[in-house]
């Protein structure tokens, strides 16, 4: 599992965006707005965390149960590979 290179978090205020650099620069048509929620997840995928591990994370900052968790991990994932920031 990896995220895509040329990729990163930025916040601003209290809005977090993935961007996309290519040669130094940002592509603005591969720019989005994410919740903090999608924030974490980004983060751990850099880091290279697991799905539990981030599933973990995401309990704790939020206190929700794991399923709830778990399924937004998922869900978050899905949208990544469809934008083609993240491969398996």
């Amino acid at each position: 599992m990896a995220l895509n290179k040329g990729y990163i978090l930025k916040k601003l205020g209290n809005e977090y965006m993935i961007i996309k650099i290519n040669d130094g620069s940002v592509n603005v048509t591969k720019t989005f707005n994410i919740n903090e929620t999608g924030a974490i997840i980004f983060n751990g995928l850099k880091d290279n965390l697991t799905k539990e591990e981030i599933t973990k994370n995401i309990i704790n900052e939020f206190n929700i149960d794991y399923d709830t968790a778990y399924n937004d991990v998922n869900e978050f994932i899905s949208i990544l590979k469809e934008k083609g920031i993240y491969n398996d």
